[in-house]
């Protein structure tokens, strides 16, 4: 069993590696340090839908965020404005849609959404279209500050190899997936080595900070 969770899987990434390891049970979970975890059931291994709850945890989703209420969720935060709602429904932050049966995909977090010109889009999906590029080892879009649109996105890469890639081809990809205009990056920076956690997650903020 190889399980997966705390962070959006790229469905490219799921895909692969259930070819790679046909006869292994992949296995997604889900869970806050807010609520515990939750029980969970993949509809299928190379599947990113999901059902999460179980016994003590109902699920809804309210304006495209994931809104939990569990019977061990947490008080809420010393000194800080309570991330539940009124009738003890914890905000998330995760942005999900739901099918007919119940199943669950998160597609991204709110912070990380971008906010360009009033268009407001998450970069998850484009990323794990980019990162398909032949030339393209890891990608990260991120938010740069614009006068006029308030933000932009920057496509940030490590290369596989020594032959650099350019934003126009990269939006050549974006391009034939049908990826509207509004939501290509503007600026490309090409980087050594992508700052990540220890559990390979890229580290965001200290992108912006180096932009």
């Amino acid at each position: 069993i190889i399980s997966y969770g705390t962070e959006p899987m790229p469905e490219n990434t799921l895909k692969r590696l259930k070819m790679v390891f046909p006869e292994v049970k992949l296995l997604q979970t889900y869970g806050l340090i807010e609520l515990g975890v939750m029980r969970s059931k993949s509809e299928k291994d190379d599947s990113l839908w999901v059902k999460v709850g179980g016994e003590g945890y109902k699920t809804r989703i309210v304006d495209g965020i994931l809104q939990i209420k569990a019977d061990s969720a947490m008080l809420g935060y010393l000194n800080a404005i309570s991330p539940f709602t009124e009738d003890g429904w914890f905000r998330t932050g995760d942005i999900a849609i739901i099918d007919g049966d119940g199943n669950i995909t998160i597609t991204g977090r709110t912070k990380d959404v971008i906010n360009r010109g009033g268009v407001k889009f998450n970069p998850a999906d484009i990323e794990d279209l980019l990162v398909q590029h032949p030339k393209v080892e890891m990608v990260a879009i991120v938010p740069v500050p614009d006068s006029a649109l308030g933000e932009k996105a920057c496509c940030v890469v490590t290369l596989l190899g020594e032959v650099a890639v350019t934003l126009e081809e990269l939006c050549i990809l974006l391009d034939e997936h049908k990826i509207a205009k509004n939501k290509w990056p503007e600026r490309l920076e090409i980087i050594d080595e992508m700052p990540l956690t220890p559990t390979r997650k890229v580290i965001k903020g200290r992108l912006m900070d180096q932009l």
